[in-house]
């Protein structure tokens, strides 16, 4: 598998979708960016999320009445309670090119015979979504990205494990536009 060109792919194909997304939702609106999957689906799941400001603090009000033992970070970096939870306009948003190059995750995973070469393979994917962020983020695609959280998570994660990947996110950020 060519990492390198998987996440230009993916940089690339994310720009076009977030594009199209602007064009109905304002960039100013959101709160959170990112991506959400699931391994070993019987079909690819792989997509983008957002959340709005105002989909947080509507979620937020809602569990801090019903349940306030729930810590705020569980809805912050939980993309079910976004209000584009597994997708921002369509299922095909990040084009065929990408469903077909990420089948082929898919099939790697598929194929890997024990943890380590799995957690390889993991790893490679979320390096590929975190650089991908870091890569759009720097080139102003999002806007100010210093009020976003950037959420790169697969389904059953806790919620520490994207919190931990949007500070990845945030110092390669700081890295690149500082040069």
């Amino acid at each position: 598998m060519d990492w390198r060109k998987l996440g230009a792919l993916l940089t690339m194909s994310t720009e076009q979708a977030f594009l199209a997304f602007f064009e109905k939702v304002p960039r100013a609106s959101l709160c959170a960016v990112g991506y959400v999957f699931e391994i070993g689906n019987a079909t690819p799941q792989f997509f983008l999320c957002a959340n709005t400001s105002e989909r947080l603090r509507s979620s937020l009000q809602a569990y801090r009445s019903s349940n306030p033992q729930r810590v705020e970070d569980s809805v912050r970096w939980n993309s079910g309670d976004y209000e584009y939870p597994a997708k921002l306009l369509s299922r095909d948003e990040l084009g065929r090119t990408w469903e077909l190059e990420y089948a082929k995750v898919e099939a790697l995973f598929g194929a890997a015979e024990s943890e380590a070469a799995f957690g390889k393979i993991y790893r490679r994917l979320v390096d590929a979504c975190v650089s991908s962020l870091v890569d759009l983020a720097a080139r102003d695609v999002f806007g100010d990205w210093t009020r976003l959280d950037f959420n790169v998570s697969e389904t059953a994660e806790p919620f520490f494990v994207p919190r931990a990947r949007h500070r990845h996110v945030i110092r390669g950020i700081r890295a690149r536009v500082r040069r």
